[in-house]
């Protein structure tokens, strides 16, 4: 009892030594925390404190360990609300999506989109304004559909179009697909939309395989026709688990093949709280500092194999069936992995449109608030791939 009582008088003491600098250093996070809720400054801050705290446990009067590192908690924490005073002043007012019931979490997938919906109301607003206001369908395998088809039992040959959003058509009309597009023009094929919001190629491996089993010989009707995956520039992104992707996409499976095997792994949760990091620091989001996927030939064969474990999938249910990997026309990509794809995987890049540059609102559901393509960019997109099919 007697060294617990000194033990407290000394710590005392010591409080009242830095009496200014305790009163000081409080009001400083007090007016900080009375500006406004920032994770990132109040993780500084909480660490400020704890490194005080400790301090003054453990009665270390003098030590520059915790005197520099409470210099570098201070200035990171000036710098955060500095970048984040002109991030907010610089801000785009994000628009508000309003969409009920449209998709699912999976344990396989990560989510999905809801089976069995009938025109689920998808909208779109920016303050007053109006983006868009449309429908999507789905069947009972959770595949996007076009309602107003009638000719499902007629067709003799398939169509399975691979993808993310822009196959899915987010902020599209079920007619307005690129997948529907083809189904209208090519009256023989029936189209099969495997395509959702967020997904890349792990998720498309997924979809032959491994719980989620969805495209095969069950659920898709006619023994011949083709695949086509649709590549877009993020999709590396998604399957490495970069800081664009994780607080979005994090419940998504790490993907590798080995041995021609699909392995699932959890992504990281330590690495993803990291990742996270990068999205609520004011500073890095002002420069714009972002963990990307690694551009090395490892990583570019990974991407690749995971495409061709796909492809393979694809032919063991339908072996006289042909497999493409459509490149969606963007301003920016990066194909290094092109070359590790199996060449029986045949490739069409497609350009972007001749007038793209000059009238790209005709191209893009809104250029600031929603980059997606619009019906006109599909339209070219499925002529532009049709026309290579029918060629080669």
């Amino acid at each position: 009892m007697i060294r617990l009582a000194n033990y407290f008088k000394l710590l005392f003491s010591f409080l009242k030594d830095r009496g200014v600098l305790n009163f000081f250093l409080l009001g400083f996070c007090i007016l900080i925390m009375y500006k406004g809720y920032d994770q990132m400054k109040y993780y500084l801050i909480i660490l400020l404190l704890a490194s005080l705290a400790v301090q003054y446990i453990f009665l270390l009067r003098k030590s520059y360990v915790f005197y520099l590192l409470r210099f570098g908690l201070i200035t990171a924490l000036l710098f955060e609300i500095f970048f984040g005073y002109l991030n907010k002043k610089n801000a785009v007012i994000e628009p508000t999506t309003i969409t009920d019931n449209w998709y699912i979490k999976d344990s396989v997938l990560g989510w999905k989109f809801n089976r069995n919906q009938t025109n689920i109301k998808s909208i779109l607003v920016n303050g007053n304004d109006t983006i868009y206001n449309v429908s999507y369908s789905s069947d009972s395998v959770g595949r996007r559909i076009d309602i107003e088809d009638s000719n499902v039992n007629v067709k003799t040959k398939h169509a399975i179009f691979l993808g993310c959003s822009y196959t899915f058509g987010l902020g599209l009309n079920n007619d307005a697909t690129f997948p529907s597009l083809f189904q209208q023009k090519e009256g023989e094929y029936q189209s099969y939309n495997y395509g959702f919001s967020g997904y890349g190629p792990h998720q498309v491996a997924l979809l032959f395989s491994q719980g989620a089993d969805v495209i095969n010989k069950r659920t898709v009707h006619q023994d011949s026709g083709f695949a086509l995956y649709s590549y877009m520039a993020d999709h590396p992104t998604r399957v490495y688990g970069g800081s664009s992707y994780i607080p979005w996409g994090g419940t998504s499976p790490d993907v590798y093949i080995e041995n021609d095997q699909l392995l699932i792994k959890q992504r990281s949760k330590f690495r993803n709280r990291v990742i996270n990091l990068f999205n609520i620091s004011a500073t890095l989001k002002y420069f714009d500092v972002q963990y990307y996927y690694p551009n090395t030939e490892n990583f570019a064969k990974r991407f690749a194999d995971i495409i061709n474990y796909s492809a393979n999938q694809y032919w063991e249910n339908f072996p006289a069936g042909n497999f493409y990997v459509g490149l969606y026309p963007q301003i920016q990509n990066e194909y290094t992995w092109l070359k590790y794809l199996n060449k029986k995987i045949k490739v069409i890049e497609v350009p972007l449109p001749p007038d793209y540059l000059k009238n790209s609102a005709a191209y893009l559901i809104d250029p600031v608030y929603d980059p997606h393509p619009t019906k006109k960019m599909n339209d070219f997109y499925i002529d532009y791939i049709t026309k290579n099919m029918k060629n080669n």
